[in-house]
């Protein structure tokens, strides 16, 4: 079964964006597309049940001549399935028959967090812990709309799903040259399990890809790790749900304004 990049839309700036690296994937890589939409209905206090349905119709009519529109001028199929509909794009996802559990949702960044405007309501973590699916973080501004580079920033405390990574790594085979696994550690964390986790990591994935792993710790651990990635030429960042990188907040924040936005590149979070 092809995957899928499930693309929810609300014709922001961020949109834009999402569908460049659409396109860029769906030629490079073969995948297939799916948009979504979702309107809001405000009825009428009054409206009888007739009214009320063509009142939606004619709101989803309109919604669906946007999206051609929108498409169009992303040089897109303007035929590419679409489904528009009135529910939360996470009720949506995790009800859709047309949405399977190895596709991939891509949605807009913002800085200083990660939230689509179209999931207003639902902040990045709660978007993360209800879907099990690889989510793609994209910035504004993208100038990398393909990995050549991996970092991959995970924690022996958060362990790895190496099922979902192994996923990723054939997806983008005929683009991906390096991956590097790194970690920060704070002062009192173990230094010797950090290393033999990502050692432990690296091994299971060496025979497939040229793979390195380091340590950042230290004071000026964060500012390392920033010019560290930001010496990785044509790179995606990839983080584990649940890993510290994700929960604590400071970490969060830096990791989107200073790493994602200043490289132009896209956040990748393995479930």
């Amino acid at each position: 079964m092809a995957i899928k990049l499930i693309i929810p839309i609300d014709f922001s700036p961020y949109s834009k964006e999402q569908l460049r690296l659409a396109k860029s994937w769906q030629t490079l890589y073969n995948v297939d597309l799916l948009i979504l939409h979702k309107i809001n209905l405000l009825f009428p206090s009054l409206s009888s049940a007739d009214l009320r349905l063509k009142m939606e119709y004619e709101l989803k009519r309109d919604a669906k001549n946007k999206v051609n529109d929108f498409l169009e001028k992303a040089g897109l199929d303007i035929n590419l399935p679409t489904q528009i509909f009135t529910e939360s794009v996470v009720e949506f996802i995790k009800n859709s028959k047309h949405v399977n559990p190895q596709d991939i949702i891509v949605v807009g960044m913002k800085g200083a967090g990660m939230v689509s405007r179209i999931l207003i309501g639902s902040t990045t973590i709660q978007l993360i812990d209800e879907l099990k699916h690889l989510i793609i973080g994209v910035p504004l501004e993208l100038k990398e709309l393909y990995p050549e580079k991996l970092m991959v920033g995970i924690h022996f405390k958060s362990g790895f799903n190496k099922q979902s990574f192994s996923s990723l790594l054939e997806l983008i085979a005929t683009s991906l040259r390096f991956v590097e696994f790194v970690s920060v550690l704070k002062n009192e964390e173990d230094r010797s399990k950090t290393e033999s986790f990502l050692q432990e990591v690296q091994e299971q994935f060496i025979s497939k890809i040229e793979t390195e792993f380091k340590v950042f710790d230290g004071s000026h651990a964060l500012e390392s790790l920033k010019q560290f990635y930001l010496d990785l030429d044509h790179s995606f960042m990839v983080v584990q749900k649940g890993s510290r990188s994700f929960s604590d907040q400071i970490l969060r924040k830096f990791m989107v304004n200073e790493l994602v936005y200043k490289s132009f590149a896209p956040l990748i979070i393995l479930p």
